[in-house]
């Protein structure tokens, strides 16, 4: 019954993404002429914070459809009226879950930075050892520490991602 009622959202959230990743691709690619000409190039830096509000416009039209399901242009439409009629809290919560999400982000990123560094150092080691096992000896337990703490990262993230969703839903 969730996939039947979710598969209802599928095509208008598709159109609403598909939209965005046209939208993006447009100011990518001004942003891009704009790096490569001389006089233009500071107005690259400005055309690229664009995917920004373009991002949460698609956000809350996507929220639109499957909350107050509403075809996608009509979503799009509501969601523009959100952001304008609650510009400054909208700010306020960007800032929250962005900060939050950097923080939990580098928490969780941590273990794999931990897990990378001490595998260079194992295989940096090696190179300059006589016997070319030395190095490899790295190899098996970083890859099992991998193994064990990709599940905890993905349920981590996936309860950040949730609470996330939360925040931004009315």
């Amino acid at each position: 019954e969730a996939w039947r009622l979710g598969l209802k959202y599928f095509v208008p959230v598709l159109l609403i993404g598909l939209a965005v990743f046209v939208l993006n691709l447009a100011v990518g690619a001004m942003s891009l002429f704009a790096a490569l000409t001389v006089c233009l190039a500071p107005f690259a830096c400005i055309l690229g914070l664009l995917s920004i509000p373009i991002g949460v416009i698609a956000y809350f039209a996507q929220i639109g459809v499957v909350a107050e399901n509403l075809p996608a242009p009509a979503a799009a439409r509501r969601a523009w009226q959100i952001i304008r009629d609650n510009f400054g809290a909208i700010l306020v919560l960007g800032l929250i879950v962005f900060g939050i999400s950097l923080v939990v982000g580098l928490v969780l990123a941590a273990p794999f930075i931990f897990i990378a560094g001490g595998l260079i150092v194992s295989l940096v080691a090696g190179a300059g050892a006589d016997a070319p096992q030395v190095g490899n000896t790295g190899l098996l337990p970083a890859g099992l520490c991998l193994l064990l703490y990709l599940p905890v990262v993905i349920v981590l993230g996936a309860i950040l991602q949730s609470w996330v969703t939360a925040a931004w839903t009315p």
